[in-house]
């Protein structure tokens, strides 16, 4: 091994040994940077589940304020969209995650498990017609032995079904219409008495066509301005202009009040988000039952 003399009269290794020396302190600065990168990683890791938790229990927060308000509805007489209920609710928890809240009537659509418990036979109007007319004011048609069937098998099979998507596993031909109507349809729980009855206060204006039909599109036009202007307050106040052959269809099929809503909260941090959408049923008792929910 060679060596050499520095200028302060020290002996120093030259050569191969520095080679060495600068290999050593090159697989040391390689091993710094793993370690570092793994460091970096395990704490990613760490935020990333953090965050998760930090937004899933945010957004059960927010689904319980969004219970309480529909708990605490001070008009019992109807329901709309205009009260403290319906107004979006926003707020920043104490871990920084940002919470939105909103909440609507699931009682404005059409019911696809009325097919199900249809209406009795004195109402002049069947789910069948309904749903065919509402295919229509979309601007797309539905075969009628292709409806017979799925009104049949439903009511056969006593089918309740959780999501209108499902409607295209029993008739598959639906499914060139359904992309036009899955806007105006809901999947609510039967009722052991009645169909779940429509919200005049909210019901989505080609719904309140298809269930009263195409001659009443006139009644359809009033109802839409009135409740535009206020709150309808009872069925009476729109219904007594209406001939008395389609009052037992009225009677059974809407209503100003709901049972039924959906609330979506949705819950931000760090670039992470997390929605979780729940249908509740409000009770007897002035209380809310969550039944179903999908993150």
């Amino acid at each position: 091994m060679a060596y050499g003399l520095s200028r302060d009269g020290l002996c120093t290794r030259s050569g191969s040994a520095s080679l060495l020396v600068l290999g050593i302190l090159a697989v040391c600065a390689s091993l710094i940077a793993v370690s570092q990168v793994s460091l970096s990683s395990s704490s990613t890791r760490l935020r990333i589940r953090k965050n998760r938790i930090s937004l899933r229990t945010a957004s059960l927060l927010g689904l319980r304020q969004g219970m309480e308000l529909l708990a605490d509805d001070t008009i019992p007489a109807y329901d709309d969209a205009r009260e403290d209920w319906g107004q979006p609710l926003r707020f920043i928890t104490s871990e920084g995650v940002s919470v939105s809240v909103i909440i609507s009537d699931a009682q404005n659509r059409l019911n696809i498990n009325h097919f199900n418990q249809p209406l009795s036979p004195g109402t002049v109007r069947t789910p069948e017609d309904m749903f065919s007319d509402l295919a229509t004011l979309k601007g797309t048609e539905i075969d009628a032995e292709e409806l017979n069937f799925l009104a049949a098998t439903m009511r056969e099979e006593e089918l309740e079904l959780q999501d209108p998507m499902q409607l295209l596993s029993i008739q598959p031909g639906l499914m060139e219409s359904f992309p036009f109507m899955a806007m105006e349809l809901s999947a609510l729980p039967s009722t052991q008495t009645r169909p779940i009855q429509v919200n005049l206060n909210s019901v989505r204006p080609a719904v309140l066509s298809a269930l009263v039909g195409p001659q009443l599109q006139a009644w359809v036009e009033q109802v839409l301005l009135a409740r535009e202007a206020a709150p309808l307050p009872s069925v009476a106040a729109v219904s007594r202009s209406l001939p008395s052959v389609i009052q037992p269809l009225l009677s059974r099929a809407v209503d100003v009040r709901s049972t039924y809503f959906e609330i979506q909260v949705t819950s931000l941090v760090d670039s992470m988000e997390e929605t979780l959408r729940v249908l509740v049923q409000r009770t007897s008792d002035n209380g809310v039952e969550v039944l179903r929910c999908q993150w």
